[in-house]
């Protein structure tokens, strides 16, 4: 009789118990109620932000700049206020050039007053450019005095040799020339005037004279200090 050995099926185990000893230890509750007491072991909802006046004023100024900017009126509005202020500084910057006597130096041009101002390398050391400013203050040609002070000034220069007069030659060749000279803002000042009467068709009268032959006294004392 052959033996059959059964698969599936195992001997029964016996159950070991731990008889050992637990230490069980308890937090004093005293240590419980002071972890409870100390924020930094309370994690209920998370604290707010808290924020002051000025960042919630300027929060709400943020907010409604996006909101300009995202409306097209509005971008539109916001675009004419930005050009119109760089327009009010450019003014305020030329003003501040021709010391404080943009509004009252230039008028309208008077097209009845035509000047001819053809001057050659030769006649700027011959002419008594001195004389021709006088006649035309005594007109009350303060267009053509103008002219003439620039010129002066030109004459000045070339005589110190600070520039070299060319006919061909233009009013930022002799700024460059003269570079980090003293005299250099002095000119430039007097070249803006010029430049207005000259090409920006506008009349200047006594007050704005006074400015150009203040400017040319200056820079004439520079130069013989």
């Amino acid at each position: 009789m052959s033996t059959r050995q059964s698969y599936g099926q195992s001997e029964p185990q016996s159950v070991v118990y731990d008889s050992s000893g637990v230490d069980i230890r308890l937090t004093h509750p005293e240590i419980i109620e002071s972890y409870n007491n100390d924020p930094d072991f309370i994690y209920g909802d998370a604290l707010e932000n808290p924020t002051s006046l000025f960042d919630r004023i300027l929060a709400a100024l943020i907010s409604i700049f996006l909101a300009i900017l995202g409306n097209p009126v509005g971008n539109f509005i916001f675009r004419a206020v930005l050009i119109i202020s760089i327009a009010i500084v450019v003014i305020l910057l030329l003003n501040q050039l021709l010391e404080g006597n943009l509004t009252s130096v230039f008028k309208g041009k008077n097209a009845d007053k035509p000047i001819s101002f053809q001057i050659s390398e030769e006649d700027i050391e011959e002419l008594n450019l001195e004389e021709l400013k006088e006649k035309a203050l005594r007109n009350s040609d303060f267009h053509a005095a103008t002219r003439y002070v620039y010129l002066m000034t030109l004459k000045l220069l070339n005589q110190k040799e600070l520039i070299h007069w060319k006919i061909e030659k233009t009013n930022l060749d002799y700024e460059r020339e003269l570079g980090a000279h003293p005299v250099n803002p002095l000119f430039s000042k007097l070249t803006t005037f010029y430049e207005f009467v000259e090409y920006g068709d506008f009349e200047i009268d006594r007050s704005g004279y006074s400015k150009v032959d203040s400017l040319f006294s200056k820079l004439r004392e520079q130069l013989s200090s």
